[in-house]
């Protein structure tokens, strides 16, 4: 469970087909570098704006078209 590993501080999750991101992702609280790069994301996800540790966020290469 994700829910366990909130004291990580870099996560890569480039390269794997993720169209989203599950909510839990807000528990993160001290990620502060995220590559979620070469994805399959169609919109940027909301939950990023919950982790405010991030610092580093690398997401190119997905199918996003707008920003809310």
């Amino acid at each position: 469970s994700i829910v366990n590993v909130n004291s990580l501080r870099k996560l890569d999750i480039g390269n794997n087909e993720i169209s989203n991101l599950p909510e839990e992702f807000n528990l993160l609280n001290n990620l502060d570098e995220l590559w979620i790069n070469n994805n399959k994301l169609k919109e940027f996800p909301r939950v990023l704006s919950k982790i405010i540790s991030l610092k580093y966020l690398w997401m190119d290469n997905n199918q996003i078209e707008k920003i809310e």
